[in-house]
């Protein structure tokens, strides 16, 4: 077995936005038989596809902008491999319409449109 793959997998760091899929995988090894990763409280599983096991992991919108770690468990001749991920998460500026009250409160006295842009 090659050290290279485990090394490069420890080493990079996957970095996403809020709202966001980032894709991560691993070689395929002699003897996997599962790979998946517990990431914010869910456990994700991989899927093998020719030279390589991968999944899509999502991040929520509502997800704080940090670093944060994922605990990747490869089943290989029947043990459990531990390996961890590092996840950045960067913050992303979603245009949000802030009311006035008192444009609010014209909007109360006159006929209420149908439809609100």
């Amino acid at each position: 077995m090659s050290l290279l793959p485990v090394i490069a997998f420890l080493a990079a760091a996957i970095t996403g936005q809020q709202g966001q899929a980032v894709r991560l995988s691993i070689a395929d090894e002699p003897g996997i038989e599962r790979v998946e990763i517990r990431f914010q409280n869910k456990t994700i599983p991989y899927t093998h596809a020719g030279q390589e096991w991968f999944t899509v992991v999502g991040l929520d919108l509502d997800v704080k902008p940090g670093s944060y770690a994922g605990d990747v468990r490869v089943t290989r001749n029947n043990k459990v491999e531990r390996r961890s991920v590092k996840i950045d998460v960067k913050a992303v500026k979603f245009p949000v319409e802030v009311w006035a009250l008192k444009a609010y409160k014209a909007l109360r006295r006159g006929p209420v449109p149908a439809v609100i842009n």
